[in-house]
């Protein structure tokens, strides 16, 4: 059974590698995200070259648009951070030798 454990480690030990790199890669998403909080000033602008409504419909896109992709961001991390924590106890217990 030595060999089987040691593949299932191997796997597990791959997947953790598959996880991190998807939770690096939510930092490249955050970075976009936070740029398009930028475009809520220009609310500003659009109140001036529009009226208010379609100042307030802009408004309530682009907050909306923002937090919708922070909070899917914040989930998804703590999601790949809790998977990986539990890679890492299976892991522990994959590579604990058998006391007979």
């Amino acid at each position: 059974m030595p060999l089987m454990g040691a593949s299932r480690a191997k796997l597990v030990r791959r997947e953790i590698a598959r996880l991190e790199e998807l939770k690096d890669g939510l930092d490249t998403d955050w970075a976009r995200i936070r740029w398009s909080g930028l475009l809520l000033p220009l609310t500003g602008v659009v109140f001036v070259l529009t009226d208010a409504t379609i100042a307030l419909f802009y408004f309530i896109s682009v907050a909306g648009f923002w937090a919708t992709g922070a909070y899917l961001i914040g989930v998804r991390r703590r999601e790949y951070e809790g998977e990986i924590a539990e890679l890492e106890i299976n892991l522990a217990q994959l590579e604990q030798p058998e006391s007979a």
